[in-house]
């Protein structure tokens, strides 16, 4: 009982390195994160074998252990939060999901087009002049080059994100699959626990959900560009009158997908551009039975489609 009261002590308020540890106490901590850890690696055993036992309820529980354990390891020594630098578990969990969380966000917004310094601070929910730093350290480090404002992913910074992003889409998949989780519940759950999964359990999740081809949102995880020109992938914003279009994914917007929903705009599902309004006017969509879909111009933004070209057989398997 004492025990499992000064564990969550610790982990809402950690204390400062001090010297009033002594053996014994530094002993018995230790003995308690190796049991949460041990306690964890059977959760995820049986959330493998045994899905349909278990509740959100829970899984919220597991997804807690990882802050226990991180703010008791705090009280063994105080970290140092320098980049390529570790010297304890703690400092090295914390720069792998401080490392990982950049190179997604730049990934992303790369993606979309939208990157900038001051993006991706508000993409991070941190202030640009911590961007601009790290963005220096990230360049030292090989993640990236950095020319003025231009900004680019090595292949060692990409496969980390492209990795990352995977983790983040499969669990998606799993909460709402075998969990009965919500579409807007997903989100929060699987930014924790991409960065708590190995590429082992990354490869066991996989091959237990059979190998999903998209989060639920329509994002791709194992997206095969055979057939595809990369330059036809795009924003349905910056489409044409008369475009043929398949929409692709679209962005992790709690707003933008209850905004669909009642739209009826199904991911996936091939439409004709028949009127774009000027000033950014609202996108008319006609479907295969002939219904119209009119999206606003700020939805539009965040949709990626596919044009088809008209020399392409028109045929897009799913």
């Amino acid at each position: 009982m004492y025990i499992k009261q000064f564990i969550i002590t610790a982990s809402i308020k950690p204390f400062k390195q001090s010297t009033f540890f002594n053996i014994q106490m530094k002993i018995l901590i230790l003995l308690n994160v190796l049991f949460i850890f041990m306690f964890k690696l059977i959760i995820i055993s049986v959330i493998l074998n045994h899905p349909g036992i278990l509740s959100k309820k829970i899984i919220k529980e597991v997804l807690t252990i990882k802050v226990f354990s991180g703010n008791i390891i705090m009280l063994l020594g105080k970290p140092n939060y320098k980049l390529g630098k570790t010297k304890n578990i703690t400092e090295r969990s914390a720069m792998s999901k401080s490392l990982e969380d950049y190179l997604k966000g730049i990934y992303l917004l790369k993606k979309r087009k939208h990157y900038s310094n001051k993006n991706l601070a508000e993409y991070l929910n941190i202030s640009p002049a911590s961007v601009s730093e790290t963005i220096k350290k990230l360049s030292n480090e090989d993640y990236l080059i950095s020319e003025g404002r231009n900004i680019k992913l090595t292949k060692k910074g990409s496969d980390i994100a492209v990795n990352i992003i995977r983790k983040h889409r499969v669990w998606e998949v799993f909460l709402v699959e075998k969990l009965g989780y919500d579409k807007d519940e997903i989100h929060e759950e699987a930014e924790v626990l991409e960065h708590v999964t190995s590429d082992k359990l990354l490869q066991k999740l996989e091959k237990f959900l059979f190998y999903p081809r998209e989060c639920p949102h329509g994002s791709p995880i194992f997206y095969d560009s055979d057939g595809f020109n990369e330059a036809n992938i795009m924003k349905l914003s910056d489409t044409e009158e008369r475009d043929e279009i398949i929409i692709l994914s679209v962005e992790d917007n709690i707003e933008l997908y209850d905004y669909l929903r009642e739209m009826d705009v199904t991911i996936k599902e091939n439409y004709n551009i028949i009127r774009k309004d000027p000033f950014n006017g609202p996108i008319y969509l006609e479907n295969s039975e002939k219904k119209v879909k009119i999206i606003a111009y700020d939805a539009a933004k965040m949709i990626e489609i596919y044009k088809k070209n008209t020399e392409e057989n028109n045929e897009y398997e799913q």
